[in-house]
């Protein structure tokens, strides 16, 4: 075995195939050249501890920490930054619990109504959903004719 040849890959000068060469089922084992620092990320994730991957481009940092993301348990919690309309400048935090978040996301599956781009919400007026697919003539007919009805009737 020669000095360059890395102890979880074949001896390549034997390999008549790229078949013939086995893919690790753990993604960390697939970053090669890389043990001391697929080493940490290991220890890291047992540990539940933070880890600061610095390199420069190519040498494999997403790699370890997309791999890193599978030895992790699944997050309990969503963290939410939420506008602060009293202070902007200070943004409020929200953290919610997974049954949270479920339960939020089951109540919008049905929801309906118009998505307005937050940059245009200010000069946007959403439609409202019994006014939708009717033209802009037959519109000002219709408040029109509610607005002589309500006078009709004294209201």
């Amino acid at each position: 075995m020669s000095k360059d040849h890395h102890p979880r890959l074949p001896d390549l000068s034997k390999v008549a195939t790229t078949a013939e060469i086995a893919i690790p089922s753990d993604p960390m084992l697939r970053v090669i050249g890389q043990d001391e620092a697929v080493g940490l990320a290991r220890i890291s994730a047992r540990q539940r501890r933070h880890l600061l991957l610095v390199g420069p481009p190519g040498t494999g940092k997403s790699m370890i920490a997309q791999a890193l993301s599978l030895h992790l348990p699944r997050p309990t919690e969503e963290i939410r930054v939420v506008h602060n309309p009293e202070n902007p400048e200070r943004p409020l935090i929200e953290v919610k619990k997974e049954e949270e978040v479920r339960r939020e996301y089951t109540s919008r599956e049905f929801a309906s109504g118009d998505l307005i781009d937050p940059k245009n919400a200010a000069t946007a007026a959403p439609i409202h959903p019994s006014r939708r697919g009717i033209a802009p003539s037959a519109r000002s007919r219709r408040s029109g004719m509610a607005a002589r009805r309500a006078t009709r009737s004294g209201i």
